[in-house]
């Protein structure tokens, strides 16, 4: 970047000052004549801050001048571009090539073609880092190097494809270290999720449990064979009330069932009823006993104990039984029944009544009606014994799933902490990228040791911590940090550092105030330095009085400031013009220009 015409009007003391510029500008003057508010005037124009306001730049209308309203600087490049920033006590305008630009569009500008806002203030203040913390110039050195770009390795990249992270921005340390934050957020996040899990046991599973399915199917086809039984008992119910509701169809019924026709009926049915459920308990008995390890109704595992139990429980009922039906035999015969009632398992009525009366005794397969009421009461109970089965295996299996379900998330967030720790390793303080840009700064830092040479210092960065100790080249293990050294020291660092920022950056331009802080021996090495250091510009205040050399190289220029009221009226600094001679663009034989 190259000025070639700079404006200030109302800005502090300037009531209107036009400076023409040129390559190499040593700007003289008395204390109090302007010179540090040509540095702030410059760092204004091009940031929106300066020393008198704050990193946001507010407070910026202390910098009108007393008495006025607004104040504007301006700048014309070598280029023709032209830069103007006004300011009054509410507002700011910004004009790019004399068009209003909203202000956030117009910095944006700026930065996109002179760099970011950090630089330019490094460059154009000599103070700007050396006076900031460490914490503070670790983040102007991270913000200074922009073009810094780092491949990242496979693994990385995969592990970021793998959390569906997308690839962050890596553009300075800064951006290296929101990675770092951010994936350190992440893992505390994981790490709580997975410490707040539940600590699940592996159910137990019996080898020959059932199968759900199987139990749920056994279910079902008991519930269709309990239907067909109820259907059936309906059924025989419907023709015993069919039967009594119609007269008698022979004398032969009416002589038997003459005295008491119900209670020999009745007894005829319970003999009937008994002798059905004696037949179930039977076929249960022998079903039993032909089991092994299953239970014939429900297909559960059973054990020995429980089966002699059963098997015992089923002999007493059909010892029972038996003696129930032998009882109701004889009362039967006692009350002068028929003998296909007495000695039958299945009795009936009188066989000229069968026809007319069958309906009172239905039957279904060979099942009478206690036959029926047997078989429906072991459906119930068999039914209602493979539903707790059921459940048992529906509870066992939804303990499974609760295990399987923890088990999956806790090895997804063990999985996503060991990619997560990648990245934390990767971009963190110790980490490769961040070695890679503190590479990059310590390559910066040589930067400034080559310009710093001119004086006799080198200096050294660390990062852990960070620190820059400076030392002197002739006693070189003697080191102190920035902030022990005196203030012409820190002066020679400042501007060394200027110049390795404006030579790093591109924007190759630098504004060094009171340069009168070093002794004459030491501003021909500032000259020196600058004038061999490949600036496009650099301007120099300082405090001075003495003519200027009576010969000047090309590019070089001395403005006088005066507190004359020429200056506070018109503005026009007396400029010395540059002699011509026979080494152009170069350094006089004779001796070095030394700054005012």
């Amino acid at each position: 970047m190259r000025i070639s015409t700079l404006t200030l009007k109302n800005f502090r003391s300037h009531a209107e000052t036009v400076l023409e510029l040129d390559r190499y500008n040593f700007i003289r003057g008395p204390n109090g004549c302007g010179k540090t508010s040509i540095q702030m005037a410059l760092e204004f124009l091009f940031t929106g801050r300066c020393a008198l306001t704050d990193s946001a730049g507010r407070w910026a209308e202390a910098l009108i001048r007393s008495g006025e309203k607004e104040l504007e600087v301006s700048a014309t490049l070598a280029n023709g571009e032209t830069v103007c920033r006004r300011r009054t006590a509410k507002s700011q305008i910004v004009e790019i090539d004399g068009r209003k630009v909203p202000v956030d569009l117009a910095e944006a500008f700026l930065t996109r073609h002179l760099g970011r806002v950090e630089s330019l203030s490094a460059v154009m203040n000599v103070d700007r880092f050396v006076e900031t913390s460490g914490a503070e110039q670790q983040k102007l050195l991270a913000r200074l190097i922009p073009d810094g770009r780092i491949d990242l390795p496979t693994a990385i990249s995969d592990a970021l494809q793998a959390l569906n992270e997308e690839v962050p921005k890596l553009a300075s340390v800064g951006d290296v270290e929101v990675a770092y934050k951010h994936y350190r957020e992440l893992t505390a996040e994981a790490n709580r999720i997975l410490n707040a899990l539940e600590q699940v046991e592996k159910p137990e599973m019996p080898v020959d449990f059932p199968v759900a399915q199987e139990v749920e199917r056994k279910i079902h086809e008991f519930r269709q064979e309990k239907e067909r039984l109820i259907t059936r008992r309906m059924e025989a119910d419907r023709c015993l009330q069919n039967a009594q509701s119609r007269p008698t169809a022979s004398r032969t019924h009416q002589e038997i069932f003459q005295h008491d026709p119900c209670p020999l009926a009745d007894l005829a049915r319970e003999l009937a009823d008994l002798n059905g459920e004696q037949k179930t308990i039977e076929a249960s008995l022998a079903a039993l006993e032909e089991a092994k390890h299953c239970c014939p109704t429900c297909g559960q595992a059973i054990v020995q104990e429980e089966k002699a139990q059963r098997l015992q429980s089923l002999g007493e009922r059909r010892d029972e039984l038996e003696g129930l039906i032998q009882g109701a035999r004889e009362e039967l015969i006692d009350r002068g029944a028929p003998a296909q009632l007495e000695g039958s398992e299945s009795p009936s009525l009188p066989t000229e009544t069968v026809t007319e009366e069958r309906g009172q005794f239905p039957t279904t397969h060979g099942l009478g009606p206690g036959d029926l009421e047997c078989q429906l009461t072991i459906l119930t109970e068999r039914i209602n014994k493979a539903e707790r089965v059921l459940g048992k295996i529906r509870q066992v299996e939804s303990a499974k799933e609760k295990w399987e379900s923890n088990v999956r998330e806790k090895t997804s967030l063990e999985s996503r902490l060991r990619f997560l720790s990648k990245l934390t390793d990767f971009f963190g303080p110790q980490g490769a990228a961040t070695e890679e840009f503190c590479d990059a700064i310590r390559s910066l830092m040589g930067r400034v040791n080559h310009y710093l040479a001119v004086f006799g210092y080198e200096c050294r960065v660390s990062f852990d911590p960070y620190e820059i100790r400076v030392s002197s080249v002739n006693t070189a293990p003697f080191e102190l940090s920035l902030k022990q050294l005196s203030e012409s020291e820190q002066f020679r660092f400042g501007t060394a550092f200027q110049v390795a920022m404006a030579m790093a950056t591109g924007v190759r331009f630098v504004v060094i105030d009171r340069a009168d802080a070093l002794d004459t021996e030491k501003r021909k090495m500032l000259t020196s330095m600058l004038m061999n250091s490949g600036l496009d510009q650099a301007i120099i205040l300082a405090t001075g009085e003495d003519a200027p050399p009576s010969l000047l190289p090309r590019d070089v220029k001395f403005i006088d400031l005066t507190r004359s009221a020429n200056l506070s009226e018109c503005g026009y600094a007396e400029v010395t013009e540059p002699l011509q001679s026979q080494h152009h663009g170069s350094l006089c034989t004779d001796d070095t220009i030394s700054t005012p």
